[in-house]
């Protein structure tokens, strides 16, 4: 991930910040998400959930929190 040099505004800086709590929320609480090493990053999460969400783009006007959910699950299951 190459990080931008452009200033985000107001608006997209909420956003932005906005999605980071959602993923490292559910990647905190949901127990049927492992990560895959103790070093994993919020970073790397965030970086699954978009790689899944660009593959799915008929599903953009759906819940972030479900696809930023089943993102996660389907790359970090827990082996159980």
């Amino acid at each position: 991930m190459v990080a931008s040099t452009k200033v985000p505004s107001a608006t997209e800086a909420l956003t932005e910040g906005t999605c980071f709590g959602i993923v490292v929320g559910i990647t905190f609480a949901d127990n049927r998400i492992c990560t895959p090493s103790p070093s994993s990053t919020y970073e790397q999460a965030i970086r699954v959930v978009i790689d899944y969400v660009d593959k799915r783009p008929a599903r953009l006007n759906e819940d972030f929190t479900v696809l930023a959910q089943e993102a996660l699950r389907a790359a970090w299951p827990c082996k159980r």
